[in-house]
């Protein structure tokens, strides 16, 4: 019968599979160990290596213990900036203080009495000409006033949030133009980013088809997709510190990691009257 020779010729497929099996399953199952081991071992060792080649800043020596001013007269935001390769909340409102200590803007203290307590506001008002700022400081200007000459802090609170990534772009392409960066920190982290995703997508579809097609021959096959999966993970973790400064940049950098030891340990360099001296004029930096 037709059922009969299809079911015997079934029988004897599986059994010349189960003997290949039996007679190379082993060697395959160890190959994929020892490869999947191979590649643990090898992702972050490869991720450091791209670091090293292609983000590592260049080795700058100690410039000194401490600087007691900062270096080459860099704006606040520009030197929170540099130091952690990444422009957040921290460098807007820096540079706010920095402005107002320069004359541009003055900023002044709005209370009012209210049912169970004050309520706190600030208003900014522009004193000084904006002639001589740079690009990043007239646009966080004009994203707190507009084309006004006052505002009040409670009137940005459900405003002022939407300039942010704008300003954060406008801050790395001022630490491009003074040739500190030779592109985006925020673009770099972003493609290095995907690149450990994709890595971890194709580790998921090549591991699917893998087990479909290869599983009952030898299941260990999923080791070395285990260890390209952690390659990507390895990646996605690095791509924080992919960001990689000029030369100029590196520099500068490690004269502000001095100028930082001065303001932590303030106490070892000073006594209590210059102090406040310096806080009130490095207060932007602190």
């Amino acid at each position: 019968q037709p059922w009969q020779v299809a079911a015997d010729e079934e029988v004897a497929r599986q059994a010349e599979f189960n003997e290949f099996k039996a007679q190379y399953g082993p060697l395959v199952d160890l190959v994929m160990a020892a490869l999947g081991v191979l590649l643990l071992l090898a992702a972050p060792v490869g991720a450091y290596l791209l670091w090293y080649r292609k983000g590592r800043d260049k080795p700058i020596e100690m410039v000194a213990d401490y600087l007691p001013e900062p270096p080459d007269a860099v704006s606040p935001a520009l030197a929170g900036a540099l130091i952690d390769d990444s422009a957040d909340m921290q460098d807007i409102m820096a540079t706010l203080l920095d402005l107002a200590q320069r004359g541009v803007i003055s900023i002044t203290e709005d209370s009012k009495p209210g049912f169970f307590s004050s309520e706190y506001d600030c208003i900014y008002r522009m004193e000084g000409s904006t002639e001589g700022l740079d690009s990043f400081e007239q646009k966080l200007l004009h994203a707190i006033f507009g084309g006004g000459q006052e505002c009040r802090l409670s009137s940005l609170k459900n405003k002022f949030y939407k300039h942010i990534p704008k300003l954060k772009t406008a801050l790395y392409d001022r630490l491009i133009e003074l040739g500190y960066y030779k592109e985006n920190p925020e673009s770099v982290r972003t493609r290095f980013g995907c690149m450990g995703g994709v890595v971890m997508v194709g580790a998921v579809t090549i591991g699917f088809a893998a087990m479909l097609f290869l599983f009952e021959l030898a299941p260990l096959v999923i080791c070395p997709i285990i260890g390209i999966f952690v390659f990507g993970i390895a990646l996605l973790i690095s791509a924080r510190f992919m960001p990689r400064k000029s030369d100029s940049g590196a520099e500068l950098a490690a004269r502000l990691r001095a100028f930082r030891t001065y303001l932590q340990d303030i106490d070892r360099y000073a006594d209590l009257e210059q102090q406040k001296t310096i806080w009130d004029r490095c207060l932007p930096y602190a």
